[in-house]
């Protein structure tokens, strides 16, 4: 462990905050580290496909900068949809918010005959159709992002303006979906979680709101999972909520949920997050 590491998990401790740099703690690092070592053991003259084969085949020598880069696709490919799902329930199991677990019930009504009855959820063509359902991802990843941290990029040879400046040639510019998302123009009272603002009529409005969505990123970079992970959202909520209720438990708050500073901080401070469910 680095001395800047070292400092690091003092400053956390001293305040009061998990140790576990590592948004999901030294489980996931030591899991990574073995299922690596594991890998080089035992299946790397067997197995050429995998991403972990081909990292080998570029860095035979090197396991903690291949584990490093497995558990970036894992962070990137589960933990930031888990994220994302960990907000959206918490927030609208809150006394305030829980009108919205019975707006989605009165959507998903309509379509009851269209969930499966061992899957206990719909087709996602089906759930595509549905306004409500949309509003509240699409508000939940703008109010609370999963990775809400900037995104650094160096401008190309050619230069480049933005916002009208002009920027030379290999500076590095960086942008974050958290600003975005409070672009006070376009998010009116930005801080407030409000699904409804999705449903506006207004094509204009719309049309910025969807622009300045940055919960994915955009471009050539942007999250190559962004069409799955939507998938899998809008299937699991509209499992939970056409069967049960949701509610905060005891040691759920305002302060527990706060963004953690860190590298996925979508994740909740506490790095826990019970909620209690009731069948319909």
């Amino acid at each position: 462990m680095g001395l800047k590491t070292q400092l690091i998990t003092v400053m956390r401790k001293f305040s009061g905050q998990s140790t576990a740099y590592h948004v999901r703690g030294s489980r996931l690092s030591d899991y990574g580290q073995d299922s690596v070592s594991s890998f080089h053991r035992d299946q790397t003259t067997k197995d050429t496909l995998s991403t972990c084969a081909k990292l080998f085949s570029q860095v035979p020598n090197n396991e903690p900068a291949i584990a490093a880069e497995c558990m970036d696709h894992l962070v990137a490919g589960v933990d930031t949809t888990g994220d994302a799902m960990c907000t959206l329930m918490w927030r609208i199991s809150t006394p305030e918010y829980a009108y919205v677990q019975d707006l989605l019930f009165e959507e998903l009504s309509t379509i009851k005959d269209s969930f499966d009855p061992v899957r206990q959820t719909a087709p996602i063509a089906v759930l595509d159709k549905l306004p409500y359902l949309d509003a509240v991802i699409y508000e939940s990843m703008r109010w609370r992002p999963p990775v809400p941290m900037t995104l650094f990029r160096v401008v190309p040879p050619t230069g480049a303006v933005i916002s009208g400046q002009a920027m030379p040639p290999g500076t590095t510019v960086g942008c974050q979906a958290y600003s975005l998302h409070r672009v006070e123009d376009v998010f009116p009272n930005p801080d407030v979680f409000d699904p409804k603002r999705w449903l506006t009529n207004d094509a204009a409005q719309l049309t910025a709101m969807r622009a300045h969505f940055w919960a994915f990123s955009s471009g050539g970079r942007m999250c190559l999972g962004h069409n799955l992970a939507m998938v899998e959202i809008k299937l699991i909520i509209a499992a939970v909520y056409m069967y049960y209720t949701t509610r905060v438990t005891a040691g759920v708050t305002e302060e527990s949920m706060r963004m953690d500073d860190q590298l996925t901080s979508g994740v909740p401070h506490a790095l826990t997050c019970p909620l209690e469910f009731v069948a319909r």
